[in-house]
């Protein structure tokens, strides 16, 4: 069946479902490209910004416990001391829960969480050891071993720190690397959109265009007719003959005139 044949209820219910298939479209890829850019926020908040903010409270509450290790060998630290380790076990507990969100959150290898955690257990097996030494009297062996530059559990702490930082080094690197995939997924989905609302805009013109031509050609020709056949041209037909509503209204202005 011709174009020109179809109906015309049949030719605007075509076009408008045409048009609001193109905005069904348009909605999708935008409900793509939002959620693809929600993805890729989510993975940032997940990764670099919870790996990050875990390690900067685990350097705290290592910081913290190490002070308070200091702080049992100030005078009158005996009457302090239940109180002291009592505050370095809840930074302890608080710091083995800030490893279990690296291992949940962490993107890089495992390998860097287990050998943070070692570390951390290694250093706390030295700290519990300088403490059963203060507590048998033997105070200047036990502050010994808190020293940083020669102590072995003020050095270990260096190591855990390094572990640490190792652990933050890569969370960084990777927060660029996912605002850099982010960026380039952005301008690529806005130029997709742009050339998808681009083809929609001309095939809309199109659709406009065909049908004002499929309704105004015959309305024209029948006008000039019925205009001709007025002004005394009794010979003046409407060669429209489609099968649609205009081809009947031709043909029976064509049987009036007869």
């Amino acid at each position: 069946m011709k174009l020109e044949n179809l109906k015309i209820g049949t030719l605007l219910k075509t076009g408008f479902a045409i048009l609001l298939l193109f905005v069904i479209v348009i909605g999708f890829i935008s409900y793509e490209h939002t959620n693809n850019i929600a993805q890729q926020t989510e993975t940032m908040y997940n990764h670099p910004l919870q790996v990050r903010r875990a390690v900067g409270e685990l350097k705290f509450y290592i910081t913290a416990m190490h002070r308070e290790m200091k702080d049992l060998f100030l005078p009158e630290s005996d009457i302090r001391m239940p109180v002291t380790l009592n505050n370095i076990e809840l930074y302890k507990s608080s710091a083995f829960e800030r490893i279990d969100i690296l291992y949940e959150c962490y993107l890089g290898p495992r390998s860097d969480i287990d050998s943070l955690k070692q570390n951390f257990i290694v250093w706390n097996s030295m700290r519990e050891e300088t403490i059963r030494l203060l507590r048998e009297g033997k105070t200047t062996e036990a502050a010994l071993r808190t020293y940083s530059e020669d102590g072995i559990a003020g050095i270990h702490v260096e190591v855990v720190f390094m572990s640490l930082d190792k652990v933050d080094i890569f969370a960084s690197n990777k927060a660029d690397s996912l605002h850099s995939t982010a960026q380039e997924l952005n301008r690529s989905l806005n130029k997709q959109l742009f050339i998808l609302i681009a083809i929609i805009f001309f095939i809309s013109l199109f659709i406009s265009w065909f049908l004002l031509r499929a309704m105004r050609k015959p309305i024209d020709e029948l006008i000039g007719a019925t205009q001709r056949f007025h002004k005394g041209d009794l010979t003046a037909r409407s060669s429209n003959t489609s099968q649609n509503e205009f081809g009947a209204l031709s043909y029976s202005f064509n049987a009036l005139a007869d």
